[in-house]
């Protein structure tokens, strides 16, 4: 069966245990970062995990500069997400389970387990049957 599969899937199943380990040690870490142009600083935070056995592992930063601890891991859960809706009085899912925006999937690949998909491989990705397109981003 694998031998029909993507290159990309099978990379991706190669390395999904590897990044989801590097993801469980996942943390929000305060950074200053200072706008070069007025010379203020401001507080921010970046998601961080460690990659690597115990004695060579490494650390590294995920996503972008966030205002919040929340904000700076959340794009890095895969849990669902629900909100009540008070107009409908129930509640509702914002975010299914398991699902990664390509742009996430493609940058955990990247930094965790060094596999880089190129556009065409991106293009390819998000054009696959059968994959979800719930994500505006996919």
């Amino acid at each position: 069966v694998s031998e029909n599969l993507p290159e990309w899937k099978m990379q991706l199943q190669q390395h999904w245990e590897t990044i989801q380990s590097a993801l469980s040690s996942i943390e929000a870490i305060p950074v200053t970062t200072k706008n070069v142009t007025t010379g203020s600083t401001h507080e921010k935070f970046r998601a961080r995990v460690t990659v690597g056995n115990p004695g060579s592992e490494r650390k590294m930063f995920l996503g972008d500069y966030e205002t919040s601890p929340e904000y700076a891991i959340g794009r890095f859960s895969f849990d669902e997400s629900n909100y009540f809706d008070h107009d409908l009085s129930k509640d509702c899912i914002s975010m299914e389970a398991n699902v990664v925006s390509l742009n996430t999937l493609a940058e955990l690949m990247a930094k965790i387990v060094k596999v880089e998909w190129d556009t065409s491989t991106l293009r390819l990705i998000s054009n696959t049957e059968g994959l979800k397109k719930s994500s505006p981003i996919v």
